[in-house]
């Protein structure tokens, strides 16, 4: 099930590549190729923040967990079951983000290296 999720992003991904290109392929004026690749620049700029602001306030929250927990065993109070429960769930959902996250980020590098490839070459 876990590769699945994977291979799905891949085929998204592959997809939003095709598409693009097709974007490409239907344009020959040099002014619409500009006004195409910046916008394909500010869709991936768009997307990384989000991905990256995603994933970077899920670490954050899981290393907040764990501080907190340490706290918590120098006051000597020690944490409920749920606590652990959903401290361990923060730790999974972080572990199995990070593929996705480096696969997406690995298309959006070819996305954005397309469209400067197109940008630079109608100037």
């Amino acid at each position: 099930m876990k590769m699945a999720g994977y291979l799905w992003q891949i085929v998204k991904n592959i997809l939003i590549v095709l598409i693009i290109i097709g974007i490409y392929d239907s344009i020959y004026d040099s002014f619409e190729i500009i006004v195409v690749s910046l916008l394909i620049v500010i869709y991936c700029d768009i997307r990384g923040f989000l991905m990256l602001y995603g994933i970077t306030n899920l670490s954050f929250i899981v290393w907040l967990s764990e501080e907190f927990k340490k706290v918590r065993v120098l006051l000597k109070e020690i944490p409920n079951e749920y606590e652990e429960d959903e401290r361990q769930r923060l730790k999974v959902m972080n572990q199995k983000n990070m593929p996705k996250f480096y696969i997406n980020v690995g298309f959006l590098l070819l996305i954005f290296l397309i469209a400067i490839v197109n940008l630079l070459g109608a100037l």
